[in-house]
């Protein structure tokens, strides 16, 4: 029997197990995370995953001798496959509660930290064990004053920075409780005081932008599951482990340091929940089936009830809602990736945002205005019952999400931002040519429609040229006062 299921496996993925993973007598990997890196591996390859019960047949034709054990402490125990390891330069991550055995990677399941035999150099030991692709190793700038509090608050984010990146987070917050637990019998007087606490906030400026470059990265790149549930739930409790740690010191001093945590919070549970969806679109878009019952629904979209809707509520100018409607039937005619369409959407909310002086203003503005046209563009799918209706309302939450993590990320830290996030591609430019006359046609098509009492427009002829960009497009200035401003995507 497990020979049949061995000869059944894809060979991609045969080797995919042997590049990974090694046959190690005490070793243990946790059966439920080791098969959703094995779905992930298969939605890389475009294969179809068994079951988990198949995979186990498999994995055990692989590694023969592998065993199911039931590990962990009473009461929070998961089964494990026993008699296996993870290979040294594997990059899958496995959260320390599903590593078990002899691994060359530091665990942190019990209250002591397993470590290598050998002593790691100063070097390595500022290197993240977990792939450098899901974590960056930040450099902590130098804390202002050199008092005994400054010198040990030093010591100790550092060290709090480094556990960070090794993804040890219950080792982070032992190491919080225990530094202001000292703190506040120690430095009481000082904490309290008007300098003390502009110090602190000083120092916490510079070590929670640490955190944040460490722990935000590519929000579209393939984080393991396991790995941004960790980083969630380390972004809930980190106000609260705080909060707890700090009883004895001022009312004031306290709402200065969470006000400053939970802002951080914010973006990280944001980050989470955009990495999330890019997963689950991830598989829509690379599906040529599903991306091509999309375009067959979307041009059956009656658009110009949608623009009327949205200039009853809004200032927007008919061509620039054509031109986003031809852009995005575009995309979804030449496939685009998820980077291409995070591209897109920061170049529409770039030329938007740029039409005003107030940035940070303009991007909530533009926020409002994508949210509105989506949902219109929803409701037109849902009362034609698109097949591919789910498809739609996945891509809309992703896009929603994105454009609100694109808004936050403005307001912190300005319009720049939008030409250095990671993950993103940008798009050649959509020829003008191309849009008029697929927005001619468009308008022929549901002219002809209305005449011979069809219910819904016919499709839209397609488009061959360069997928969609809107930089080509980013209309000349013109007088506010004499003008109705431009607007993009998130304006229709």
């Amino acid at each position: 029997m497990a020979a049949h299921a061995l000869n059944r496996t894809p060979a991609a993925t045969v080797d995919w197990m042997h590049e990974n993973f090694e046959a190690c007598e005490g070793g243990s990997l946790g059966r439920e995370t080791l098969y959703k890196h094995y779905c992930d591996h298969c939605s890389g390859i475009g294969s179809e995953p068994v079951n988990q019960a198949s995979f186990g047949k498999i994995i055990r034709s692989v590694f023969p001798g592998l065993k199911t054990r039931r590990l962990g402490t009473r009461g929070n125990s998961k089964y494990h496959y026993y008699g296996i390891k993870l290979q040294d330069n594997s990059t899958l991550f496995f959260s320390p509660d599903q590593i078990g055995g002899a691994h060359n990677r530091y665990r942190t399941g019990g209250k002591k930290t397993k470590k290598p035999k050998s002593e790691p150099s100063a070097a390595a030991a500022n290197e993240p064990v977990i792939p450098a692709q899901y974590v960056r190793t930040p450099v902590l700038a130098a804390f202002p004053g050199s008092d005994p509090f400054c010198s040990a608050y030093n010591t100790h984010c550092q060290e709090a920075l480094r556990a960070i990146c090794a993804a040890e987070f219950e080792v982070v917050r032992t190491l919080w409780t225990q530094f202001w637990g000292t703190a506040v019998k120690i430095y009481t007087s000082l904490l309290n005081s008007d300098e003390g606490m502009q110090l602190v906030s000083q120092c916490d400026e510079k070590f929670w932008a640490a955190v944040e470059f460490a722990l935000v990265v590519d929000p579209l790149c393939r984080v393991p599951e396991s790995l941004i549930k960790e980083i969630r739930q380390f972004a809930k409790t980190m106000e609260s482990v705080h909060v707890d740690a700090m009883q004895g010191l001022s009312e004031a001093f306290v709402l200065c340091r969470t006000t400053r945590i939970r802002a951080l919070a914010k973006v990280i549970r944001r980050y989470t929940s955009l990495n999330h969806l890019a997963q689950a679109a991830r598989t829509v878009v690379a599906n040529a089936e599903q991306v091509g019952q999309m375009f067959k629904d979307v041009n059956c979209v009656d658009f110009r009830a949608v623009q009327a809707q949205v200039q009853i509520v809004f200032d927007c100018q008919t061509a620039t809602l054509q031109q986003l409607e031809a852009e995005f039937k575009q995309g979804l005619e030449k496939r685009n990736t998820l980077e291409l369409w995070a591209g897109w959407l920061q170049q529409v909310a770039k030329r938007y945002v740029l039409r005003h002086a107030d940035h940070a203003a303009a991007a909530k503005g533009f926020q409002t205005r994508w949210c509105f046209c989506s949902s219109l563009v929803i409701r037109d799918l849902t009362l034609r019952s698109a097949t591919s209706f789910g498809s739609f309302h996945l891509m809309r939450l992703l896009f929603d999400e994105y454009v609100m993590f694109m808004v936050e990320e403005i307001g912190t830290k300005g319009i720049a931002v939008l030409d250095n996030q990671p993950g993103s591609q940008r798009i050649p430019p959509l020829p003008a040519a191309t849009v008029a006359a697929a927005t001619a046609a468009a308008a022929a098509a549901a002219a002809a429609a209305v005449v011979n009492g069809s219910a819904a427009p016919q499709p839209a002829p397609t488009m061959s040229n360069a997928a969609p960009s809107i930089s080509s497009i980013m209309p000349p200035a013109t007088n506010h006062a004499t003008a109705a401003p431009s607007v993009g995507a998130g304006e229709t």
